[in-house]
């Protein structure tokens, strides 16, 4: 099972190349996730569904976002989280939370696991796996100035 979790632009740092510890944040008791299986189920695509419910977090196409297998947080984390469904703001009902792991801990993690193979970018429909070389110039693709 993997999670997804959509990117805000504004975290990527351009200077270190790589999105900011901040960007796998507790917020209001929990990591906002999308179940990946859940969308599956609908008749969505995913960087559709992430541009349906996640608007404010993505603001614009095109917008990365991160894929998060379950085995390396249990691998982590063992034992120290959960998985919560909670219907986003947005009626998001593949919408988790990862609860359980600080804040800390998450951002030490996400600093070492938020980068490819595991980012992809979304232009239209299509999530496309961003290699390392694109990865450190995704300001450019993101449109950032």
């Amino acid at each position: 099972m993997h999670l997804v979790r959509a990117l805000h632009r504004d975290k990527y740092d351009r200077k270190r190349k790589r999105f900011t510890s901040d960007t796998f944040k507790n917020y209001k008791g929990g990591i906002s996730v999308i179940d990946s299986n859940c969308v599956g189920e609908t008749d969505n695509e995913l960087c559709s569904h992430i541009e349906q419910y996640y608007q404010k977090t993505i603001e614009r196409c095109p917008f990365a976002y991160w894929v998060i297998d379950i085995a390396c947080l249990e691998e982590h984390f063992p034992g120290e989280f959960e998985i919560v469904e909670k219907e986003s703001t947005t009626g998001d009902k593949c919408h988790r939370n990862i609860e359980g792991i600080s804040n800390g801990r998450a951002q030490s993690w996400a600093k070492k696991r938020c980068k490819p193979p595991h980012v992809f970018l979304c232009l239209g429909d299509n999530g496309i796996q961003i290699t390392n070389e694109q990865f450190e110039k995704l300001h450019e693709s993101l449109d950032l100035t």
